[in-house]
Protein backbone atom coordinates (compact mmCIF):
# COMPACT_ATOMS: atom_id res chain seq x y z
CA UNK A 1 0.00 0.00 0.00
CA UNK A 2 1.99 3.37 -0.93
CA UNK A 3 -0.72 5.32 0.56
CA UNK A 4 1.41 5.39 4.10
CA UNK A 5 4.33 6.35 1.98
CA UNK A 6 3.04 9.90 1.51
CA UNK A 7 2.67 12.39 4.13
CA UNK A 8 -0.94 12.78 5.34
CA UNK A 9 -1.75 16.63 4.21
CA UNK A 10 -1.20 14.90 0.83
CA UNK A 11 -4.72 13.01 0.74
CA UNK A 12 -8.19 14.41 0.39
CA UNK A 13 -11.58 12.86 1.53
CA UNK A 14 -13.00 11.59 -1.98
CA UNK A 15 -15.91 12.80 -0.98
CA UNK A 16 -14.82 16.43 -0.15
CA UNK A 17 -12.74 16.50 -3.43
CA UNK A 18 -16.23 15.35 -5.13
CA UNK A 19 -18.08 18.79 -3.24
CA UNK A 20 -15.50 20.98 -4.12
CA UNK A 21 -15.60 19.81 -7.95
CA UNK A 22 -19.29 20.08 -8.09
CA UNK A 23 -19.42 23.39 -6.86
CA UNK A 24 -16.66 24.60 -9.13
CA UNK A 25 -18.97 23.29 -11.75
CA UNK A 26 -22.25 24.85 -10.67
CA UNK A 27 -19.66 28.12 -11.00
CA UNK A 28 -18.64 27.38 -14.46
CA UNK A 29 -14.90 27.16 -13.79
CA UNK A 30 -12.84 25.12 -16.22
CA UNK A 31 -10.26 24.51 -13.60
CA UNK A 32 -10.66 23.01 -9.59
CA UNK A 33 -7.69 22.68 -7.29
CA UNK A 34 -9.05 21.38 -4.27
CA UNK A 35 -7.93 22.13 -0.72
CA UNK A 36 -5.47 24.51 0.24
CA UNK A 37 -2.13 22.10 -0.66
CA UNK A 38 -2.77 21.40 -3.88
CA UNK A 39 -3.16 25.13 -4.87
CA UNK A 40 -0.22 26.01 -3.10
CA UNK A 41 1.45 23.16 -5.06
CA UNK A 42 -0.37 24.35 -8.45
CA UNK A 43 0.07 27.64 -7.87
CA UNK A 44 3.91 27.35 -7.58
CA UNK A 45 4.66 24.66 -10.01
CA UNK A 46 3.39 27.92 -12.47
CA UNK A 47 6.51 29.94 -11.38
CA UNK A 48 9.20 27.53 -11.04
CA UNK A 49 11.53 26.96 -14.20
CA UNK A 50 10.92 24.02 -15.63
CA UNK A 51 14.35 22.30 -15.12
CA UNK A 52 14.16 22.24 -11.20
CA UNK A 53 10.20 21.11 -11.82
CA UNK A 54 11.58 18.36 -14.23
CA UNK A 55 14.76 17.27 -11.74
CA UNK A 56 12.05 17.12 -8.82
CA UNK A 57 9.38 14.38 -10.86
CA UNK A 58 12.57 12.16 -11.32
CA UNK A 59 13.21 12.19 -7.76
CA UNK A 60 9.42 11.34 -6.99
CA UNK A 61 9.28 9.15 -9.98
CA UNK A 62 12.82 6.88 -8.25
CA UNK A 63 11.42 7.05 -4.89
CA UNK A 64 7.87 5.44 -6.26
CA UNK A 65 9.67 2.90 -8.79
CA UNK A 66 11.77 1.55 -4.97
CA UNK A 67 8.54 1.08 -3.26
CA UNK A 68 7.07 -0.84 -5.72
Amino acid sequence: DQVKHYPPWLWMEAERVAVLSLRALARRRAVCVPGFGYGLISAISQVIPRYPKRKLAAVINRRRMKMT
